[in-house]
């Protein structure tokens, strides 16, 4: 590629007539042949031709190449189907009850329950609703804790919602559970 880059003056100077010790040397620097100083003007032109001919034969070659591309079937095969196009599934069949900080005023709550734990909370929830609660512990006092959010779920779907918390830098203690009439 290297020859593509070289001035085209130098290479019509240096096919047409006999260049100069010091064209010959530019060449060899374009072409980044190394040469010693004291070489004389027939080593450099025995290097820069060696180089030249290095340079077009590797360029033949890469025709070569790229040739053989055209050389493909006219109906190549269908790549396999990815993953992608499928729909994700609405049940994993796993317990899942995650709540994530979003920023210091929300968190994000999700959750997953198998069919076996489905049947379970609905039998403890017929009279009553499945919640999820967020506690606010206060440090100075263990047993001061004060409610703070509480929401109702759906059994019959995964899910997933938002809390916005009252006060940031404090600590949120989240319970999923059975509320019955007594809270």
């Amino acid at each position: 590629m290297k020859v593509k880059e070289l001035d085209k003056k130098l290479l019509d100077t240096f096919r047409a007539d006999e260049p100069t010790i010091q064209e010959l040397r530019n060449i060899a620097k374009n072409l980044g042949v190394k040469l010693k100083r004291n070489m004389n003007k027939k080593e450099i032109l025995k290097a820069v031709r060696k180089e030249i001919k290095r340079l077009e034969d590797s360029l033949n070659q890469q025709v070569e190449e790229v040739s053989d591309y055209k050389k493909l079937p006219k109906n190549p095969q269908k790549p396999p189907k990815s993953n992608e196009s499928k729909e994700l599934p609405q049940k994993y069949g796993k317990d899942k009850f995650k709540l994530m900080p979003v920023n210091p005023h929300w968190v994000y709550v999700y959750w997953n329950f198998s069919e076996k734990s489905r049947k379970k909370l609905k039998k403890l929830s017929k009279n009553s609703n499945i919640a999820i609660r967020i506690i606010k512990k206060s440090k100075e006092d263990q047993e001061a804790e004060k409610k703070v959010i509480e929401t109702d779920l759906k059994l019959d779907q995964n899910g997933n919602t938002y809390f916005h918390l009252p006060k940031d830098n404090s600590t949120y203690i989240a319970f999923l559970g059975v509320e019955d009439k007594k809270g």
